[in-house]
Parts: C-alpha cells; sequence; structure tokens
C-alpha cells in the first residue's frame, strides 16, 4: 500500500491504530516509491492524527515516538506546539489533525486559539536537537 501512496497518490493519512515506531520506516517507503516513480517525495501529503487534550498541567512531556497511535498526548499549549513542530520537522509530517480525547468545545477552542498560533510559531523557530 505505502509502495503504491507513494508512486500514485496525493497523500497519506497515517493510521491512528499504527504505532508511532512504524511512521518513520512508512514515511521511507513512501519516499523510495516516490523516487522510484519519478516524483518529488515532498509532493505528497502526510497527515498525522495525534490524539490528546490540551491541558492546564503537563502530563506529556515529549513527542510519543513508541506506543499505539491512539495514546493521548495530554499536555500544555506551550508543549504541545513543540511536540507538533516535531511531527513536522522530524516525522515528516505537514498535516496535523488533531483527535480530542473527548470531543467538547473547549478542547477545539483551546486548541485552535492556543496551540495553533504557537505551533505555527515553533514550526518557524524549530531547530533539530544535537
Amino acid at each position: 500500500m505505502l509502495n503504491l501512496i507513494g508512486s500514485k497518490a496525493d497523500g497519506w493519512i497515517a493510521p491512528l491504530g499504527t504505532p508511532y515506531e512504524t511512521k518513520p520506516a512508512g514515511q521511507d517507503s513512501i519516499d523510495a516509491a516516490a523516487q522510484a516513480a519519478g516524483r518529488k517525495p515532498t509532493d505528497i501529503r502526510r497527515v498525522i492524527q495525534p490524539v490528546g487534550a490540551v491541558t492546564d498541567s503537563v502530563q506529556t512531556r515529549e513527542r510519543p515516538s513508541i506506543g499505539p497511535g491512539t495514546q493521548p498526548i495530554l499536555t500544555t499549549p506551550e508543549v504541545w506546539a513543540r511536540i507538533i513542530a516535531e511531527f513536522v520537522h522530524e516525522g515528516r509530517f505537514d498535516t496535523i489533525n488533531f483527535v480530542p480525547q473527548h470531543e467538547d468545545v473547549e478542547q477545539l477552542t483551546r486548541f485552535a486559539t492556543e496551540v495553533i498560533p504557537a505551533a505555527r510559531a515553533a514550526i518557524a523557530e524549530y531547530r533539530q536537537p544535537e
């Protein structure tokens, strides 16, 4: 399937149920198939769907790199912003689809008004860890 995505598709939505540790290999497979088909890998949109909640205290400190894709990220807007910047720069995802752990208007409002502006700034200022 990933080879087909790389050679023909416009984008990939990383399956929510796949473990985080499988996503880099998926990205690599898509890139290789795109290159083999004479395409630029960057022409293929990449979507990740982190599950979680915007909170007033830090429970999740780091971007998940192992474990189920459905594990919730529970953290502050500032940490969410850093995690999103890492998904973009290190994880090679260009689209983030926030999946609230519990759907309610407050979560969507907080994500839109607190996390998204901070994430845009974090993406623009991002520096890879040394």
